[in-house]
């Protein structure tokens, strides 16, 4: 099977798990997206410009090699969370096929 069609797959699977989980989007290590869902209320609720869906994969890297930095200090990185006023985010590491990708992913 197609890598870009594990990614939907994955998508797919982790958007029907709960309600609560908004979006999704299974990235490769370069920031390019595989496969990305959105839920209706995540549409409703947050207002995601072209610009934020261009680059959301480069600044999920950005932030993973933030952390990268203090690996040798605090050990590798398990799951990066961000807690906001409206959602949770999560970057999470995924593995497929021996390679590492991540999703993205957002929670009310």
């Amino acid at each position: 099977m197609p890598l870009v069609d594990i990614a939907k797959k994955i998508s797919d699977d982790v958007t029907s798990i709960d309600d609560a989980i908004l979006a999704i989007s299974v990235m490769d290590m370069k920031g390019n997206i595989l496969a990305s869902q959105f839920k209706r209320i995540f549409k409703d609720r947050f207002e995601v410009t072209l610009d934020d869906k261009k680059n959301s994969g480069t600044w999920a890297i950005v932030i993973l090699g933030m952390h990268e930095r203090f690996k040798h200090i605090f050990g590798s990185r398990e799951v990066i969370i961000n807690i906001y006023k409206n959602c949770k985010t999560m970057l999470i590491p995924i593995r497929s096929r021996g390679n590492l990708h991540f999703s993205g992913i957002i929670v009310t």
